[in-house]
């Protein structure tokens, strides 16, 4: 199996091909992100969680109150969300029905899928093992399915969020992203593609700072301006060695990725469907499906991750009928004629072709 369950530290472990993703459940029920890089054993890792600065609560002048109990700042995540103590970057905002705009969801359950669900109306990767992380506000009855798919053929974690309502009122969605991942340091360069018209796919690479770096497009459709996808290469990464976390967003709409320098001296990286202009109505029983994030890493560089990806892109996600075979002949006819043509001009085109 690909993914396992240690009951007693309520840690998870997802292996692929020369990785593993591990998180665990901590004692406030938080899903909290212990590593993901190299294939490691499967051994109590809470010990690597470091102590770090931050703002908790304050501890009570009583006898019997032992320590102070950490807000949820302190916690590498798996989510994020908005108004209990989290000072990040939330995963999800809500409007709940009594117009507060509180969200806590922590641990309800668990299930283990030999198999990958597919996403209503959006494309996504098949097969592979996937783990579906069942959480829940026990108060405004917002419930949020953490889906995490991992193969043991390629260095890639597939994931995605859903949410839903099951409460018997109307809940009001203005962000709902995919996923939330905290890396441990911020020695990183933020890698993103721009381009334009005959300037496809140009690279950019900045520094990691404190606050938010931003990947953003509005366009409502995937286009040469900027790509939905973000790397965190460490600085010394190149082409051929180095850490590097690739994030690619199956999606070719409006979308927004994320990493933010905090405090602390940790990257959380997040993002999904661009929450610009956006509002969801979430009727009682109601689920919203966000589209799913590719998570790539490799020690061997650039190049390392770009071949991770295009191995899990061949194997999973490209049409089978056509990702081993000659591609259809697709002919262009835009600077061949413009706006100057009739179905006999293509025709020629065509037979010049064949």
């Amino acid at each position: 199996m690909a993914i396992k369950f240690d009951e007693v530290s309520r840690t998870f472990y997802l292996d692929g091909r020369d990785i593993t993703y591990a998180f665990f459940i901590n004692e406030y029920d938080y899903a909290e992100h212990l590593d993901y890089g190299k294939t490691i054993g499967h051994d109590d890792l809470r010990y690597t969680r470091g102590t770090f600065g931050g703002s908790a609560v304050v501890k009570l002048s009583r006898s019997d109150v032992k320590t102070a109990v950490k807000s949820y700042n302190h916690f590498g995540s798996e989510l994020t969300f908005h108004g209990t103590g989290d000072y990040r970057e939330p995963m999800v905002e809500v409007v709940n029905p009594a117009g507060d705009r509180l969200t806590q969801l922590l641990y309800d359950s668990q299930e283990i899928l030999s198999g990958k669900p597919a996403i209503k109306g959006m494309p996504s990767m098949r097969g592979g093992e996937s783990l579906v992380l069942h959480l829940k506000d026990k108060v405004s009855c917002l419930a949020c399915d953490l889906y995490y798919t991992v193969y043991e053929d390629t260095g890639v974690i597939a994931r995605r969020a859903v949410y839903k309502n099951e409460s018997k009122d109307v809940i009001m969605l203005n962000r709902a992203y995919s996923f939330a991942m905290t890396l441990p340091h911020m020695e990183y360069d933020v890698v993103s593609l721009y381009g334009c018209w005959a300037k496809e796919r140009k690279i950019d690479r900045i520094p990691m700072h404190h606050g938010v770096v931003s990947i953003d497009s509005k366009r409502t459709s995937s286009s040469a301006t900027l790509n939905p996808f973000m790397a965190l290469a460490e600085k010394n990464a190149t082409e051929e060695q180095g850490n590097v976390y690739g994030i690619s967003l199956i999606y070719s709409s409006s979308f927004v990725l994320k990493a933010e320098g905090t405090p602390d001296g940790r990257t959380l990286v997040t993002g999904g469907i661009n929450d610009f202009d956006f509002k969801w109505k979430l009727e009682s029983g109601e689920a919203f499906e966000t589209p799913e994030v590719i998570i790539a890493y490799s020690s061997e560089g650039m190049g390392g991750m770009s071949r991770s990806f295009h191995d899990a892109f061949r194997n999973y996600l490209i049409n089978p009928r056509f990702v081993r075979k000659h591609r259809p002949v697709v002919i262009n006819n835009w600077e061949a004629t413009y706006f100057s043509f009739d179905s006999e001009m293509l025709k020629n085109i065509a037979k010049a072709v064949e």
